[in-house]
């Protein structure tokens, strides 16, 4: 089982929670310059991220459980950007192509860190835009939930060798169940910066 990757996700998850901790609704649904996203539509988003991967988590376990290869492979076309989202269905197989070349040289560790630079822009997958409006309750309790949910994925499945249960995605390469869980602690970290200058805009004090 991997603890420490566990511990860390934990320790992240709780500081995002910390940082929205006592906002109000008002605060939670402001803006601060027109097209940014709201505290709230962040953390949606951070729910999105974690409930997908977590989802994809259980299907490799399941393949495993199951006998068949615990191997998953996406493709660009599966995590469409807007911009990705309008050119024809030809062209983004023919990005597909020079990504995962790209992406099979280089290791894990080096898009985890990719990921926490925010200096490079990374526009959302679509399937991970937020919804907007969402009561500040209701996400600061989905946080808990996903926790909760993302640790027993691991924690009820102990016996198995996570490390063997690999994914192919078209921007990270090949990972296991182990570097999806720190993908996913990665990705929320580099939010939580975001997450900061957003209640810094607004004036807002925040508990993390």
């Amino acid at each position: 089982m991997p603890k420490v990757e566990i511990d860390v996700f934990r320790t992240t998850r709780e500081r995002t929670i910390s940082l929205v901790a006592g906002l109000s609704e008002d605060d939670m649904a402001s803006s601060p310059a027109p097209g940014k996203w709201s505290a709230g539509e962040l953390v949606d988003h951070l729910l999105r991220a974690e409930s997908l991967w977590r989802r994809e988590v259980e299907q490799l376990i399941e393949l495993q459980r199951s006998g068949r290869q615990p191997y998953l492979s996406r493709l660009l076309a599966d995590f469409p950007v807007p911009i990705v989202g309008r050119l024809p269905m030809p062209l983004v197989g023919l990005f597909t192509i020079p990504l995962t070349v790209f992406n099979t040289f280089l290791p894990a560790r080096f898009f985890e860190s990719f990921l926490r630079l925010r200096a490079l822009p990374a526009p959302a997958p679509t399937v991970l835009t937020p919804q907007p409006g969402r009561a500040g309750d209701e996400l600061r309790e989905d946080l808990k939930n996903g926790l909760q949910q993302t640790v027993a994925v691991f924690e009820d499945n102990d016996d198995l060798h996570f490390q063997r249960l690999l994914y192919q995605h078209p921007f990270f390469g090949v990972v296991n169940a182990v570097g999806l869980l720190r993908l996913i602690s990665a990705h929320e970290r580099r939010h939580q910066d975001q997450l900061r200058e957003i209640l810094a805009q607004l004036g807002i004090r925040s508990g993390g």
